[in-house]
């Protein structure tokens, strides 16, 4: 299984022409990479996944959306359909980032749906989990992590639940210097695995992918994607730059 590396843009390009600068120098910054053991996939705003699907046509590079609307279509003013996301070429779904829960107030009931839509709609989910700083110091990190598993995966097909991508993001990590400490993640990441097999069988916890998010960025991106159980790692500020983001792609690419 090789590495995936995401970049979750936000919205911090504010024009079109800006996005489209980014996505035509990453392409060319990608050409030496040859193998098949990292993929690529980066996250615009909605109104710039037209151009990501133009631009990276024929390339080593995936793209998808930070979000989904749970319905496939019906009178919801301002939400986002999964079946348009689908005929755009997205592959990737982010379900549950920090800033959606702690925004637009979206709990592990609504992000259950979501996944449910990435589903009927055959986009992959990025199934994001993690605690508070709160939660952390309380010790409850584990009882948090297991409670938003079986939540956001309830009932969804075994099949569909092997091939979805798990991601840890510890929110108090979250804009800070540097990510968590290489034991927390690893812990984190065994957990998650644990929990799974225990929910599911063994075979799907030790096989799921599950990547890292919180602060990560080209200075950390080694020494996170070397700890053991990190399939890969999403990036917001350390990927903005194209040259950058290509570079953790290469450095997972090596290891």
């Amino acid at each position: 299984m090789g590495k995936l590396i995401v970049s979750n843009q936000k919205i911090y390009f504010k024009n079109r022409k800006e996005f489209r600068e980014y996505a035509e120098t990453l392409k060319k910054e990608i050409q030496d990479i040859k193998s098949e053991k990292v993929k690529i996939c980066v996250l615009p705003d909605f109104l710039n996944i037209p151009q990501a699907s133009d631009i990276f046509k024929n390339t080593k590079i995936y793209f998808g959306a930070q979000d989904v609307f749970w319905e496939d279509s019906g009178p919801y003013t301002g939400a986002i359909s999964p079946l348009i996301l689908k005929d755009l070429g997205c592959t990737y779904i982010f379900i549950g980032h920090s800033e959606r829960r702690k925004y637009f107030n979206e709990n592990d009931q609504i992000l259950n749906k979501k996944t449910h839509a990435c589903y009927r709609a055959g986009l992959t989910p990025i199934v994001l989990i993690g605690e508070t700083e709160e939660e952390r110091n309380y010790g409850l990190t584990d009882i948090i992590l297991e409670k938003q598993i079986r939540i956001i995966l309830h009932d969804l097909p075994y099949d569909f639940i092997k091939n979805t991508i798990m991601m840890y993001e510890p929110i108090w990590a979250i804009g800070k210097a540097d990510a968590a400490t290489p034991e927390i993640i690893e812990n984190s990441h065994q957990f998650i695995r644990d929990t799974l097999s225990k929910i599911y069988d063994k075979q799907l916890g030790d096989n799921i992918m599950v990547i890292y998010g919180g602060s990560a960025n080209l200075s950390n991106s080694e020494e996170i994607l070397n700890i053991k159980g990190v399939d890969g790692l999403a990036a917001t500020r350390g990927s903005l730059n194209a040259h950058d983001f290509a570079e953790i792609a290469r450095i997972a690419e090596r290891i």
